[in-house]
């Protein structure tokens, strides 16, 4: 199995020499200032929980961990749409697949921003507005065990602002485990390590492009019940690779951020969320809420921001698709109620509940045949209903000796008009 799994990943590890190779060709210390929707997540459930997902089941592996298809029990198919300020909109997709010892998964995502109007040393132009987008594809892989997965996503970007496009391709690696299966959950990745190319014809080589943006994640999550009300708890700590030498972009971004964030099912159909990126700025609070109708469930998500003083509100929505949730459902319905709390038979009722068999076919010891049923082996004489009588029994074989009286004289003397007749004639 291990071998069938090292042939299927080799195509993916050439990709990772190629792409690290490319990597240490590029500047290390050149700050991150294209690419930048590599980093904005697309997943409205763990959003609204403050982005912690290392650990978490459902949709955004190429975001939080390649190996979070893990997590799933079957097919997961999403589709999601956001408005987001500045007049900037995005949509995305993804499905994952699960088999009996591997998992594979695809996700594509598109940002555009409209209406940028240039500006120069005369002031902002706004006769000619431009767009720009960024568009990410992702192919996911992954090994599957019993408490172990092992994830690897290759990613395409392609990024765009007016005329001028830009490529990258990179890699990411992830892991998760089942501390305690089905309850505690823990994850790592490493995300985004690939090479760039430029904007411009002179620089369109991998390698001549600017660095795309890096980060490791560690998780945990806990998914239990509390008075018979399902919840879920995750934490996560990230590392964001932001460049050694411009102090400006350390202190623009942050290094080290902590999302962390809960989910609670006070009824069956519905879920709220709560959470917080703590030590991102311009994040004030994540918060959302789900209705589930089995096997579809609809999430939402809204982060307050602070944006150099305004305060704005980030929404996405996302419709996700499960078949594990109505198979879980359907599974008593699925049932045979013959099989349903069968109690095991006692001897003597297995003995009791035995079939009756056809008369015809047994044998006593005096050979003789029974007749058989009427019920199994209808006949002309079923018309008779004397036919249904047991069968004469010889009276000089069955009745006790000293009682053989004729039967027809017994008939002839209860008739008394007969015995008058007779003696009248003679």
């Amino acid at each position: 199995m291990l071998k069938q799994l090292f042939m299927r990943l080799l195509p993916c590890i050439s990709i990772i020499l190629v792409v690290i190779s490319g990597a240490n060709a590029t500047d290390s210390t050149a700050a991150k200032s294209g690419f930048q929707f590599l980093e904005e997540p697309t997943t409205p459930r763990l959003i609204a929980m403050g982005n912690a997902g290392t650990a978490m089941q459902g949709s955004g592996f190429s975001y939080y961990n390649p190996a979070q298809p893990f997590f799933n029990d079957d097919m997961l198919l999403t589709v999601g749409y956001s408005p987001l300020p500045g007049d900037l909109t995005a949509f995305f997709g993804e499905g994952t697949w699960n088999f009996s010892n591997m998992f594979t998964g695809v996700h594509l995502s598109n940002f555009s921003i409209k209406d940028i109007y240039p500006a120069s040393e005369q002031g902002v132009d706004y006769s000619i507005p431009f767009t720009s987008a960024s568009t990410v594809v992702s192919f996911d892989i992954g090994y599957k065990g019993d408490r172990l997965g092992l994830g690897l996503t290759l990613n395409g970007i392609q990024d765009r602002i007016e005329t001028s496009t830009a490529y990258g391709i990179s890699v990411s690696a992830g892991c998760a485990y089942w501390l305690v299966p089905k309850k505690f959950s823990l994850g790592a990745a490493a995300l985004n390590f690939g090479t760039s190319t430029g904007y411009n014809s002179d620089d369109a080589n991998l390698g001549d492009g600017e660095r795309l943006p890096r980060s490791g994640r560690i998780g945990a999550a806990y998914c239990d019940t509390l008075k018979q009300i399902p919840f879920s708890a995750a934490c996560d700590v990230v590392y964001r690779d932001v460049g050694n030498k411009l102090l400006s972009a350390k202190g623009a971004v942050p290094r080290i951020t902590v999302p962390l964030g809960i989910e609670v099912w006070p009824i069956q159909y519905a879920a709220i969320r709560v959470g917080k990126r703590i030590n991102f700025e311009t994040e004030i609070i994540n918060f959302g809420a789900a209705l589930r109708f089995n096997p579809l469930t609809m999430d939402m998500s809204f982060v307050i921001t602070n944006l150099e003083g305004d305060v704005e509100v980030k929404p996405t929505i996302a419709l996700t698709y499960m078949p594990s949730l109505s198979h879980k459902n359907k599974e008593l319905d699925k049932t045979p109620a013959n099989q349903i709390n069968i109690v095991p038979p006692s001897p003597a009722m297995e003995k009791s509940q035995k079939p009756i068999q056809d008369s015809a076919e047994i044998k006593p010891e005096n050979n003789e045949v029974k007749p058989p049923d009427i019920k199994s082996k209808p006949d002309s004489s079923a018309i008779n209903p004397d036919s249904a009588l047991p069968p004469k029994i010889d009276p000089e074989e069955e009745l006790p000796q000293g009682s053989s009286t004729d039967i027809n004289k017994k008939s002839e003397s209860e008739n008394p008009q007969d015995e008058e007749t007779g003696s009248e004639e003679e």
